[in-house]
C-alpha cells in the first residue's frame, strides 16, 4: 500500500511539473481519435469488405478460441507495446524526439478512433457494446501509459536540445537518464497489466456481448 501511495505521488509530482507537454500530448491524442473516426467514412468498398471480413473472422475465432490463445496474444500484444515503449526511450535521448513522440501520440489516438469507429458503423449498437468490450478495458490502462511515458521522452529530449544549442552537456545527465528511464520502466508495469486484460479479460467480455445479443 505504502509503494502504490509512493508511485502514486510522484506521478502527480511529475504531472504537475511536466503539466504542459502532458495536456499537449493529451490533446493530440483526442484530435487522433476523432480524425480515426472520421476517417472510416472515406474506406473504399474493397478495402472495407476486406476490413469487414477480418473482423468477422477475428469475433468467431474469440467465440471458440484454440487452446492457448490468451497466451499467444498476451505474448504478442506485450511485444507491440514494448516496442513501442522502447522507441519512446530513444526519442527521448534524440534531437527529434519531441516531433516523433506526438505523432506517436497522434497515431495512437487515430487507431483508437478508427478501431471504434469502423466497428460501430458497421455493426450499430452492436458494434459499439463490442468496442467498448473489446477495445475500452486495455485502452484505460495503456493510453495513460503513453501519455505518461512521451510526456517523459518529451520533457527529457528537450533537455537534450536546450543543451545542444548551448553546446554543453545536460546538467547532472545520467540522474536525468535513470529518472526518464525509470518512468518508462514503470509505464511498462501499466502496459503488462493492459496486455493482461487485453489477452484474457477483454475477450471473456465480447464473448458475453456476443451471447447477449444472440440470445436477445
Amino acid at each position: 500500500m505504502q509503494l502504490v501511495t509512493y508511485w502514486r505521488r510522484n506521478l502527480e509530482d511529475f504531472l504537475r511539473r511536466h503539466s504542459g507537454p502532458a495536456l499537449l500530448l493529451a490533446t493530440l491524442f483526442v484530435v487522433g481519435v476523432i480524425f480515426g473516426a472520421l476517417a472510416v467514412h472515406s474506406i473504399e468498398a474493397r478495402d472495407r469488405l476486406e476490413l469487414v471480413s477480418y473482423l468477422s473472422g477475428n469475433l468467431q475465432r474469440l467465440v471458440t478460441p484454440p487452446e492457448g490463445t490468451g497466451g499467444v496474444l498476451f505474448r504478442q500484444g506485450l511485444w507491440g507495446k514494448l516496442k513501442l515503449l522502447a522507441l519512446l526511450w530513444v526519442l527521448g535521448i534524440s534531437l527529434v524526439g519531441v516531433v516523433g513522440v506526438m505523432l506517436l501520440v497522434f497515431l495512437e489516438g487515430l487507431l483508437s478512433g478508427f478501431v471504434v469507429g469502423f466497428v460501430a458503423a458497421e455493426m450499430g449498437g452492436t458494434g459499439i457494446l463490442l468496442a467498448i468490450a473489446g477495445h475500452l478495458p486495455q485502452r484505460l490502462l495503456e493510453v495513460p501509459a503513453i501519455i505518461v511515458a512521451g510526456t517523459a521522452s518529451v520533457a527529457f529530449s528537450l533537455q537534450v536540445i536546450r543543451s545542444w544549442r548551448q553546446r554543453r552537456r545536460v546538467r547532472n545527465f545520467y540522474p536525468a537518464l535513470a529518472s526518464f528511464t525509470g518512468t518508462l520502466l514503470a509505464m511498462g508495469v501499466l502496459l503488462v497489466l493492459s496486455s493482461l486484460v487485453e489477452s484474457y479479460v477483454s475477450p471473456a467480455l465480447v464473448r458475453f456481448v456476443l451471447s447477449m445479443v444472440k440470445g436477445a
